[in-house]
C-alpha cells in the first residue's frame, strides 16, 4: 500500500513525465474534425472529418449524437481532390463540393481548379439514387433554403449566368447517361435563368435577400471587372483592375491590387485578396469607391480560399488550403481580442435556437460544440489524441526595446514549478507573421515533455501596430536577430528558467533566426533547429521568378541582391559556418516550394567542410510545414531528441 502511495505521489509531483509519453502523431496529426454545418431546422449536424481511408462526411442527430458515416471521398473520386465545403440545401439535402487544385498559378485566375458538386438525400442513404450530381461545370451560389428541393448554381463562360436548379431533376452521381438523357435534367435553360452577363465570371456576390449585387468578371474586351448590379439587374462598373502597370508621360498608373471574393456589411467594401501576393495569404477590407484598404487578416503558410461570414457580413472564419486539406482558421469576436481564448459562433438555426461554436484556447485543442436546449456537446476535436486540456500554463508580455514594445508569450507545464530547460521558437515570415496565444502545436508537444517554451513577436510581426509592422523593414539580420536575442535574456532571469540550458528552434525565418543566433550567441544558446530553414539569402531572394511588385516588396523589406549582395551574404549564415561552436539539426523537405532544399544541402556542405557538429533530416516529400505526415511525426520526434541530448527539461 505504501508502495503505491508513494507512486502516486511522484506522478503528482512530475506530471510531465505522464505527457512526456505522447508521441509526435499526436500533436501533428491531420485534424480530424474540419468543419461541421447544422441543418435550418437545428435537427441534425453534418460533420466533416478526417480519417484512415480519407476526408468523410458523417451525419448526426442533434438531440442523440449518435453518429454515422454520409458519405467518403475515396469512395467516390478516383481524382486527388479535396472536400472544399459541405452545405445544406435544406432539412433533407447535403451538398457536398470535391475541388481538385491542380499544379500550376494558383489565384483566382486559376484556370486549375475543377469542382464537382454531388447532392446527398439524407433521408434516403440506402437508395441507389442517395447522392445526386450536377454534371455541368460551375459553383453553388445560394442554397435556398427556404425553397425546399432548389438552389442556386452559377456556370461561366463566355457569357456567365446563375440558375435555379431542381434537385428531383438531377441524375445519381453514378449513372451513366444513355440516349434519352438529359445532362442535369436539361436544366441550363433560359426558363431557369436568374441573371447574366458578357464574359467570364469569377465570382457572383449576393446581398441578404439571396440577390446578385455584384460580379466580378472578365469583360468582353478581356478586362477583370467588379460591377455592382441594381435591382434591375443592370450593371455599373466599379472597378476595372490592371495586371500590369502601364506609364504615361512618366507617371505610373496603378489599380487598387485588391481582388474581391466577399461582401462587406459596410456598403461598397469588400473582403479583398491582394493580387500581387505570391501565394494568397492576407485579407483586406477594401473600400472601391474610396480605395481606403485595411488588412483584417493574414497567415504564414496557409493558402487563403475564401472568407466565413456571419448574418451581418462580419468575418469570423478563414477558409484556407494547407498541403491539399481544407482548414478553417476561425477568429475571435472583436470583444474577446485580449483573450487567451476563441469563442467564435459560426452557424445557427432558422428559430436561433440550436447553434455550432469553435472553441481553442492555449492549452486546450481546437474543437467544435454543439449548443441545443441548455445543453452543451462537444462535436469532437481536431486532435483527439490528446487529454482536453494541457498541462500547460501561459504568460504574456512585452520588452522595451529600442523604444519599441516587443510582445512575447511564454508556456511552461503548469504544474511544476521548475527551472525549465527553454526552447526559444521564433515565427516565420519574418513580416506579416505573427505568434497567437491559441493552441499552437508545436509549443505544446515541447512543453508537454517539460521544457519551457518562448515565442517572439519581433519587429516586422502583424497582429500588433502598423509601427511594429513598419519597423522590420531592412532589419532581416538585424533588428530583429537583436528582438528576439535580447527578450531570451530577459526571460532567463525568471526563477522557472534554466538559463544555462536554453535551446532555438524554428522554421523558415526561425530555421535561419536559429542557424544566425546560435553562430551569434554560442554563451547564450546550446543547440540549435533549423527547419525549412534560409541559410544564403542572396540565394534565396533570386531563387525564383517575382513579379515587379513583388521585387519592389523585396527590395523595401529585406534587400536587393543586385545591389546589397555584400551586406545580405555578411548576414546570412552559409558565410559564418567556420565560426559556429554549438550543435545544430538541419531539417527540409524536398517538396518545399516556399525555401528551396538546395538551401539546406549548401549549408550542410559547409557544416562537413568545418567539421561542425552537426543532425541532417531530409525527406523527398516534406513540405514546408508539418503536413500531418510520417514524415512530420519522425522530424519532431528527431527534433526532441536532439534538443534533450543537448538540454534537459529540468
Amino acid at each position: 500500500m505504501k508502495a503505491i502511495q508513494r507512486l502516486i505521489a511522484f506522478i503528482l509531483c512530475f506530471p510531465s513525465l505522464v505527457l512526456a509519453q505522447l508521441p509526435a502523431e499526436n500533436f501533428f496529426s491531420t485534424p480530424n474534425l474540419i468543419f461541421a454545418a447544422l441543418s435550418p431546422s437545428g435537427e441534425h449536424v453534418a460533420t466533416l472529418r478526417t480519417e484512415e481511408s480519407g476526408l468523410v462526411v458523417k451525419l448526426s442527430n442533434t438531440s442523440t449524437i449518435k453518429e454515422h458515416k454520409l458519405f467518403s471521398l475515396a469512395e467516390h473520386t478516383e481524382d486527388e481532390g479535396t472536400i472544399s465545403d459541405i452545405t445544406w440545401l435544406d432539412n433533407q439535402y447535403l451538398a457536398v463540393d470535391i475541388t481538385t487544385y491542380r499544379k500550376g498559378v494558383q489565384n483566382l485566375l486559376d484556370t486549375k481548379r475543377r469542382s464537382r458538386l454531388l447532392i446527398i438525400d439524407t433521408q434516403s442513404l440506402n437508395t441507389p439514387n442517395a447522392i445526386l450530381s450536377v454534371r455541368t461545370q460551375g459553383s453553388l451560389i445560394h442554397p435556398m433554403p427556404t425553397e425546399a428541393g432548389k438552389f442556386m448554381y452559377s456556370k461561366s463562360g463566355i457569357r456567365s449566368k446563375i440558375y435555379t436548379l431542381d434537385i428531383a431533376k438531377l441524375l445519381p452521381n453514378n449513372k451513366k447517361l444513355g440516349k434519352l438523357d438529359r445532362v442535369d435534367g436539361g436544366q441550363f435553360s433560359n426558363k431557369n435563368e436568374l441573371i447574366s452577363t458578357d464574359g467570364f465570371a469569377l465570382k457572383w456576390f449576393l446581398n441578404k435577400q439571396a440577390k446578385p449585387e455584384a460580379v466580378l468578371y472578365f469583360s468582353a474586351e478581356r478586362k477583370l471587372t467588379l460591377a455592382s448590379i441594381d435591382d434591375n439587374n443592370n450593371f455599373t462598373p466599379l472597378e476595372k483592375f490592371v495586371h500590369e502597370e502601364k506609364k504615361a508621360k512618366g507617371k505610373v498608373e496603378t489599380n487598387i491590387p485588391y481582388i474581391p471574393i466577399a461582401t462587406h456589411k459596410d456598403e461598397g467594401v469588400f473582403y479583398c485578396l491582394d493580387k500581387e501576393e505570391d501565394t494568397e495569404k492576407t485579407i483586406y477590407e477594401v473600400n472601391f469607391t474610396t480605395g481606403d484598404a485595411v488588412k483584417v487578416y493574414e497567415t504564414s503558410d496557409y493558402r487563403v480560399l475564401d472568407v466565413v461570414t456571419n448574418e451581418e457580413r462580419e468575418l469570423i472564419a478563414v477558409k484556407v488550403l494547407r498541403n491539399g486539406t481544407i482548414h478553417y482558421d476561425h477568429l475571435n469576436e472583436e470583444a474577446q481580442q485580449a483573450s487567451t481564448t476563441i469563442s467564435s459562433v459560426f452557424d445557427v438555426s432558422e428559430n436561433k435556437a440550436t447553434f455550432l461554436e469553435y472553441r481553442d484556447s492555449h492549452n486546450t485543442p481546437p474543437r467544435i460544440v454543439l449548443h441545443k436546449a441548455n445543453k452543451t456537446i462537444s462535436l469532437g476535436t481536431h486532435l483527439p489524441k490528446l487529454p482536453n486540456t494541457l498541462n500547460s500554463q501561459q504568460v504574456s508580455g512585452s520588452l522595451l526595446i529600442a523604444e519599441l514594445d516587443i510582445p512575447y508569450l511564454l508556456n511552461t507545464p503548469a504544474k511544476n514549478s521548475g527551472p525549465h530547460g527553454l526552447i526559444v521558437m521564433p515565427h516565420g515570415g519574418p513580416y506579416g507573421v505573427h505568434d497567437t496565444p491559441y493552441f499552437d502545436s508545436t509549443t505544446q508537444y515541447f512543453v508537454a515533455n517539460g521544457f519551457a517554451v518562448l515565442r517572439i513577436n519581433h519587429r516586422g510581426s502583424s497582429g500588433y501596430s502598423d509601427a511594429l509592422y513598419e519597423a522590420g523593414k531592412q532589419q532581416w539580420g538585424d533588428k530583429i536577430l537583436d528582438d528576439i536575442h535580447q527578450t531570451v535574456i530577459h526571460i532567463s532571469q525568471r526563477s522557472d528558467i534554466d538559463a544555462s540550458k536554453v535551446c532555438i528552434a524554428g522554421m523558415s525565418y526561425g530555421g535561419y533566426a536559429a542557424a544566425m543566433l546560435l553562430t551569434l550567441y554560442p554563451e547564450h544558446y546550446n543547440c540549435g533547429v533549423a527547419i525549412a530553414g534560409v541559410y544564403d539569402l542572396n540565394h534565396h531572394l533570386s531563387d525564383r521568378e517575382h513579379s515587379e511588385a513583388q521585387l519592389d516588396w523585396i527590395h523595401e523589406f529585406i534587400g536587393d541582391p543586385s545591389s546589397e549582395y555584400e551586406k545580405l551574404k555578411a548576414i546570412s549564415p552559409l558565410y559564418a559556418t567556420a565560426t559556429l561552436q554549438r550543435p545544430i539539426l538541419v531539417a527540409h523537405g524536398d517538396a518545399d516550394e516556399v525555401v528551396s532544399s538546395e538551401q539546406a544541402y549548401r549549408y550542410i556542405l559547409a557544416l562537413k567542410k568545418f567539421n561542425k557538429a552537426h543532425e541532417v533530416f531530409i525527406r523527398p516529400e516534406l513540405q514546408h510545414s508539418m503536413d500531418g505526415s510520417q514524415d512530420s511525426f519522425d522530424l519532431m520526434t528527431q527534433a526532441l531528441e536532439f534538443v534533450k541530448a543537448h538540454i534537459s527539461a529540468n
